[in-house]
């Protein structure tokens, strides 16, 4: 993992799907540039600049790549992060980023997220997630949160604006069928050099130096794994290998 190449996929990649409601957020190419030199030459400006160490989830650590960027683009001011919003002792939701950009307001809620073709649907690695789900949870929940009452009040009573848009960022990626294979089917593999990625490896592309084929043949597949297939040191695609009781959580006992 490099935080440069992880910030420049972050922020330039396209939305997972391409359903309207999804936000393209405008890019500045050479800001993006200058700011990947910059952590290639020096990544420690990235959690001196946020003042945190990089978050263990993939999540956080997606929401940190946005939030380090958005820092040192002078068209947006980050009004505030991570609001959340109380109703007694319930959370009601909890707004990613309130951002002023060139002058309009705009409530921000981000997603990464990897799911797997399954008939009809599109599952997550954890089959209890889904795109569907996570889809109609961003559309219907977070991006109205604002519109409730109780989260008008608290913008008043902070002081902070009302947003007069609210939009949703949703980047990852979509594995088809012929993208993933269950551990059963791993010995049709053809032989050629493969990198076990980490989640913290999920999001660029991978230039780093892979393991063998046989590490994949006798991986234990517990959940599923993601692959990269690597030639002289670069990333040609990436699959994965799930339990063959996937999508099921536990293997069926006979």
């Amino acid at each position: 993992m490099t935080i440069a190449n992880d910030l420049r996929w972050a922020i330039s990649s396209s939305n997972l799907t391409n359903e309207p409601w999804l936000y393209d957020w405008p890019l500045d190419n050479g800001l993006l540039d200058w700011l990947c030199q910059q952590l290639q030459d020096d990544e420690t400006r990235f959690t001196q600049t946020l003042q945190q160490p990089i978050a263990r989830r993939l999540g956080h650590y997606f929401e940190q790549l946005w939030h380090y960027y958005w820092l040192h683009c002078p068209s947006t001011q980050i009004i505030n992060h991570g609001l959340q919003v109380i109703d007694g002792k319930q959370t009601i939701g909890e707004a990613d980023f309130l951002l002023d950009y060139c002058g309009k307001v705009f409530h921000v809620e981000l997603a990464c997220k990897f799911y797997l073709q399954w008939q009809n649907s599109w599952l997550g690695p954890n089959a209890k997630d889904s795109w569907a789900k996570k889809s109609a949870q961003m559309q219907h929940k977070q991006l109205k949160l604002f519109e409730q009452d109780v989260a008008k009040q608290l913008l008043a009573n902070q002081g902070l604006p009302q947003p007069e848009q609210a939009i949703a960022i949703a980047k990852g990626r979509m594995f088809d069928t012929i993208q993933w294979i269950t551990e059963a089917q791993r010995t049709s593999l053809a032989n050629e050099c493969y990198c076990i990625l980490t989640r913290q490896q999920w999001l660029a592309p991978v230039d780093s130096a892979p393991h063998r084929l046989a590490d994949i043949q006798a991986l234990q597949v517990e959940r599923p794994v993601c692959i990269a297939v690597v030639k002289e040191n670069h990333e040609k695609h990436r699959f994965f290998i799930v339990p063959n009781h996937w999508p099921n959580l536990q293997p069926e006992h006979r």
